[in-house]
């Protein structure tokens, strides 16, 4: 079944409801991990703009999947590999760059999803850490211990509404 409109759903049923064509939810995937996907473009590479090789890539996966081939289980290392794919094979297109600019790329169907899990903590603990203190304190509650706002709230001396928009 497709996910319905406002309902938050993980990235395993949007995959799900994208690989069965359903436009909406790779566009919510899309959406979810774009901002990401050009921080990882834009650290792999200053040669090209970051918002086209993210284009790209994401072109790249919605084709794949069309195809029938694709990401099944994880978007977002599959995703992370496209992106690396991109760029390798725009080095490769130009002229300007030797063969040591390349990065080494894994192909996506093989990808060490390890390595590109490792990637993605690294980035998110980055971001947490950029947090001002009490939003650190609140998102851990909330997503890492299940908190609800009211219970975060209380612990931290705060309204339920204060905690939940934190």
């Amino acid at each position: 079944h497709s996910p319905r409109s406002g309902e938050e759903v993980s990235d395993r049923v949007l995959l799900e409801a994208a690989r069965r064509g359903d436009e909406r939810a790779f566009s919510d995937l899309w959406s979810r991990h774009v901002l990401v996907a050009r921080y990882v473009a834009s650290s792999m590479t200053q040669a090209f703009d970051a918002d086209d090789v993210v284009s790209e890539a994401y072109l790249r996966v919605w084709a794949a999947m069309r195809a029938g081939k694709g990401p099944v289980e994880s978007f977002r290392p599959y995703l992370f590999v496209t992106v690396r794919n991109v760029i390798a094979s725009w080095v490769r297109r130009s002229r300007e760059f030797t063969q040591d600019a390349l990065v080494d790329v894994a192909d996506p169907r093989s990808a060490d999803v390890t390595s590109v899990a490792a990637s993605d903590a690294s980035l998110v603990l980055k971001a947490f850490r950029s947090l001002p203190s009490s939003w650190q304190e609140v998102l851990w509650y909330t997503e890492v211990e299940g908190e609800g706002s009211t219970e975060v709230g209380r612990r931290l001396g705060l309204t339920a509404n204060s905690a939940a928009a934190l």
